[in-house]
């Protein structure tokens, strides 16, 4: 089967499919955090967030404890939601018991398991790849740092040209906690505008003045 990007796992989302699990793994943490907001905000209403969407830690919650919260019939909403972080931290006894959780999981339950690196032998891991749900989030190329740059500009309502992300990307590098801060700064900068390189250029300057002008005001203030 197919390996899923996270903007592959996106269109999913926002066609309204969602599988009953899903394996978040790799590097880059603030991409994961992205992708899980915007799950958040399509699966489980703000009026029952409080009953339906639990945010474990593998160091705090066992996984007897993570079933038994994915087997618990959503309140007033169609599904529950159950991320669980460091993953990999759990031992291969409980991924064992994940692993045997696959063969009948609960639809009205969609537990996302998060790690930063997972053993490619392992077979909770290799299950959740065979099935297409293991999206693996990791360093961008600068070819791939391209597309994202325009999506995640697109998303925040405003388009940014071929040579703007170039430029951006030369200036910033391949981190994508960096890149989507540049491009939520010149969205609010030049909202619903076409970004080009003398956007960046003038981002730079405005923010260089904004650091003088607010020391200035700090050492006056002693």
């Amino acid at each position: 089967m197919k390996v899923p990007t996270p903007d592959n796992l996106l269109v999913s989302l926002k066609a309204g499919t969602v599988a009953p699990y899903y394996l978040f793994y790799g590097p880059e943490e603030f991409w994961i955090e992205l992708i899980l907001d915007e799950i958040k905000g399509r699966l489980i209403p703000d009026s029952v967030k409080d009953f339906n969407l639990d945010s474990l830690y593998a160091d705090d919650v066992t996984a007897s404890e993570v079933l038994n919260r994915a087997r618990t019939v959503p309140f007033m909403a169609p599904r529950r939601l159950i991320i669980v972080r460091r993953t990999e931290q759990y031992t291969k006894g409980d991924r064992e018991l994940f692993l045997a959780y696959l063969d009948a999981p609960v639809l009205t339950s969609c537990i996302i398991w998060v790690a930063g690196v997972m053993n490619e032998k392992d077979p909770f891991f290799r299950r959740c790849r065979e099935s297409g749900r293991a999206v693996n989030f990791k360093k961008l190329t600068e070819g791939q740092a391209y597309g994202w740059m325009h999506k995640r500009a697109e998303e925040l309502g405003v388009r940014i040209d071929r040579e703007a992300a170039g430029f951006l990307y030369q200036l910033v590098g391949s981190s994508v906690r960096d890149l989507y801060s540049e491009l939520w700064k010149l969205s609010l900068r030049f909202p619903q505008s076409l970004i080009g390189v003398e956007h960046i250029k003038d981002l730079a300057v405005f923010s260089r003045l904004f650091t003088v002008f607010d020391l200035v005001d700090n050492v006056s203030r002693k």
